[in-house]
């Protein structure tokens, strides 16, 4: 009877290992350049710094009206106008400006991505105060149209019209710009309540991403390089 072959058998199942450790150690090496190259093209790009202003609705605001408020404020954003007047106030560049509007809640935030931190809070602020400042004329320009008109009434009071009617327009002005006082003494309905700080570090990194990309591509390239030639990694 004879002994079966235990040195052949041994060798070619270390062979095997072996080779897929070397394939292993070349898949990563093609990655790691892959990455590394990717990384120096991209090293010279700006990271991007997030900043976020939170903004609640006031107690002006009531149910069921949360969410029309707060989706005027991501329309009043659309035709970019509050973005360049920004940008011109600043005098640096955004990258975006956004309106993140979480659900069943009466807060939004503004976030603001720029290729400087200090630039991403300021405009976030700046942004918020400008939304409260449009609100709040939302709600004072009517009643000063009616002012107007009614000033403009009682100036065309003339000698023919009775004291009664001069009485009359003259009492529906002064109501009309007590209510003005009112008003510029309540809230809005959005207030500022969590000012954006610039962060410490970036949201993006251009050589980080450059990299991760970089090395998937690498690895990506040498399995359906084996795979072509009928080999796997």
């Amino acid at each position: 009877m004879e002994s079966p072959d235990f040195p052949a058998a041994t060798a070619e199942s270390t062979a095997k290992p072996m080779l897929l450790l070397r394939q292993l150690a070349a898949a990563v090496v093609v990655a790691l350049l892959a990455g590394a190259a990717a990384w120096f093209v991209a090293s010279g790009g700006d990271d991007e710094y997030e900043a976020s202003a939170r903004m609640a609705l006031t107690d002006e605001v009531r149910w069921p009206f949360y969410d029309t408020v707060r989706n005027a404020q991501r329309l009043a954003l659309r035709d970019g106008q509050i973005e360049a007047l920004v940008e011109n106030e600043l005098g640096a560049s955004v990258d975006s400006i956004e309106v993140a509007i979480p659900k069943s809640q009466a807060f939004f935030d503004i976030d603001v991505v720029a290729a400087d931190a200090d630039t991403a809070a300021s405009a976030a602020n700046r942004v918020a105060q400008i939304l409260i400042d449009r609100d709040f004329a939302s709600v004072t320009e009517p009643i000063e149209a009616e002012i107007a008109a009614a000033e403009a009434a009682l100036l065309e009071v003339g000698e023919g019209d009775d004291r009664e009617t001069a009485t009359e327009r003259g009492t529906i002005l002064s109501n009309l710009r007590n209510r003005k006082l009112d008003l510029e003494g309540a809230l809005g309905n959005i207030e500022l309540v969590d000012p954006a700080t610039a962060p410490d570090a970036p949201a993006t990194s251009a050589g980080r991403d450059a990299l991760i990309i970089g090395l998937a591509v690498g690895f990506v390239a040498l399995v359906g390089q084996r795979l072509a030639s009928g080999r796997t990694p």
